[in-house]
């Protein structure tokens, strides 16, 4: 496994390189997403204890400039992303390696995918990027014998 660069703020962060997205996250609703992106139902897992991560953020919000449109619009470009592509989650000082394992549509009203994961371990995270009726699942990169997916 690559080493992983440390994260450069103590923010936690949702940073998916091919799509040039790096935008904070957090817990407080419409706050967050005007932020960049709301991790909703934290206590469902986290990259550090394992779970259902899922971290929602805005495909288009028009502003009235249009750098604000863009800022607003972190997941424009997600239907880009490809199986194998990495995004990293950066949470508590410390940096999660991920790739895309799955994509799939899903109905508006399919709340079941923000369930809890009864796999609790940081290798059984489901980081899950939702955007309207389309959903990316990633898992953690193997690890080797005696290496963190993490660097602190």
């Amino acid at each position: 496994m690559a080493t992983l660069a440390k994260p450069e703020t103590k923010d936690n962060r949702i940073i998916i390189p091919k799509i040039g997205v790096n935008i904070p996250y957090g817990t407080n609703g419409k706050l967050a997403l005007d932020r960049g992106a709301w991790w909703r139902y934290p206590d469902h897992g986290n990259p550090e204890k394992g779970g259902n991560f899922v971290v929602a953020a805005h495909r288009f919000g028009i502003q009235p400039t249009p750098g604000g449109t863009v800022e607003k619009s972190p997941f424009f470009h997600i239907d880009k992303l490809a199986l194998g592509d990495q995004i990293l989650a950066d949470y508590q000082g410390k940096r999660y390696n991920y790739k895309i394992t799955k994509k799939f549509d899903v109905k508006p009203t399919s709340v079941e995918i923000e369930a809890p994961n009864r796999r609790r371990s940081p290798d059984a995270l489901q980081l899950r990027l939702r955007w309207r009726q389309k959903l990316a699942e990633s898992s953690s990169l193997p690890k080797k014998q005696g290496e963190s997916a993490s660097l602190s």
